[in-house]
């Protein structure tokens, strides 16, 4: 993996070019909407807009398939199975997106929403139960061209992917420059994000396609291979989805959670923070995206080694302290300048400890992302995730918008952790 030393520091400044210029949005951003709704609104706002994080299984994890099959192709020079994996992804995601736009006329319907995301949400909110239902529409029509920076990963063109995904941030502040304008509308400012995803993805979906006619039209040797079954992609998506409804719950869960067992101030506090972790988080997502295919490519040529593995974690250790201390030394400048508020220093440095362990952890992560790795990790997560969540309930009204980053940071550092850096070391064949 000598390569993985001149592209990784390239793909992580093009990401951090596209953080810098997301985050001057995303400052701009939440302040427009702190100043027009308020704090508390604010944090109900962003609790509405982020439900589509609460359900990133919804597409049966075949996004796994997708990345794979697109590896495979630029591997093996098969064009045709990559071709065949996404149409057959995209009938079963055209099934799945109705099904969640049915689901979000019958939770709007009948006030449910009310219940699952707090009571005390909807004093402060009078628009929730429209807002949560529409959120939940555009994200299940997303799903229909969310493939595409999946295409591109697999390819190797992440930097592109990271291009088409960190659009979200600008499409979003001129949304909400129009919503300012126009009608300072709560209700409007929940929908700005899922409806730039919607756009960015489409924008993803039209890029992989370019790529598709261009690697069709390249000459190679094809390589025969079985044909894609239905039955094989829902086996890869399967374990694709528990790890993402179980990531879902350890990240996303903890903020309802917020809204259940404490005040609407600790759900803004935790989404302004959560807003520049995930901006510092899309660092160490690059860094896995990279990662995933370039692992799988060394699986199928036969040389992967275990020396790859320890020299990527060591990488991701001097990453991870670097994310940290510019989290720490950065967070309360921009929470300032985003709301005009401070958040209290236990919840900033809860969440760089978190910053630095995700990091350390992504190498074996992404080293187990064949499909009896994603079989192995779906198996270790559900019960980490369980304690996580049962951890943030029984913190969350002494600790508050500490609580779930402290619960993901301690079963990340004392369970599932050394437990999937053990597996994916054993899972390397000696050469």
């Amino acid at each position: 993996m000598r390569s993985l030393g001149g592209e990784i520091p390239r793909l992580l400044g093009i990401r951090s070019l596209v953080l810098a210029g997301g985050f001057i949005s995303v400052i701009f951003y939440t302040r427009l909407v702190v100043s027009d709704v308020g704090l508390s609104a604010y944090g109900v706002v962003a609790l509405v807009a982020s439900i589509p994080l609460l359900i990133p299984f919804a597409d049966f994890g075949l996004g796994i398939s997708v990345v794979n099959a697109a590896a495979d192709a630029k591997a093996l020079g098969n064009v045709s199975l990559l071709t065949e994996t996404l149409n057959k992804v995209r009938r079963l995601l055209a099934v799945i997106a109705a099904c969640i736009v049915l689901l979000s006329v019958v939770l709007g319907s009948t006030g449910a929403w009310d219940a699952l995301l707090g009571a005390k949400q909807a004093q402060v909110f009078s628009d929730l139960s429209l807002a949560a239902s529409l959120v939940l529409a555009i994200f299940g029509t997303t799903l229909l061209f969310s493939q595409g920076t999946r295409v591109l990963q697999g390819v190797g063109r992440v930097g592109t992917a990271t291009l088409v995904n960190g659009s979200v941030q600008f499409l979003s502040l001129i949304g909400a420059i129009c919503v300012h304008v126009l009608g300072q509308s709560a209700l409007l400012y929940a929908l700005l994000i899922p409806l730039s995803s919607l756009v960015a993805n489409v924008i993803g979906w039209c890029l992989a396609l370019g790529v598709l006619r261009r690697m069709a039209q390249t000459p190679g040797e094809a390589v025969a291979s079985a044909p894609v079954r239905y039955r094989v992609l829902l086996g890869w998506g399967l374990s694709g989805m528990i790890i993402a409804a179980a990531v879902a719950m350890t990240t996303q869960g903890g903020r309802v959670v917020l809204g259940h067992a404490s005040s609407a101030l600790a759900v803004a506090q935790f989404s302004l923070v959560w807003t520049v972790f995930g901006g510092v988080n899309s660092l160490i997502a690059v860094y896995g995206q990279f990662l995933w295919p370039r692992f799988r490519t060394l699986k199928v040529r036969g040389v992967l080694q275990r020396s790859d593995l320890d020299r990527e974690m060591l990488r991701a250790g001097v990453l991870g302290t670097i994310l940290a201390v510019l989290f720490l030394l950065g967070a309360p400048t921009a929470i300032s300048l985003m709301s005009g508020s401070s958040v209290p220093w236990p919840v900033i440095i809860a969440g760089a400890l978190l910053l630095l362990l995700l990091t350390l952890h992504q190498p074996a992560t992404m080293l187990l992302m064949d499909l009896s790795g994603s079989r192995t990790q779906a198996l270790l997560i559900v019960p980490f995730a369980a304690i996580n969540l049962l951890l943030v309930v029984f913190f969350a009204d002494t600790l508050g918008a500490a609580a779930p980053f402290l619960a993901t940071a301690g079963v990340v550092l004392a369970l599932q952790g050394p437990a999937t850096f053990f597996i994916a070391r054993r899972s390397i064949r000696s050469y």
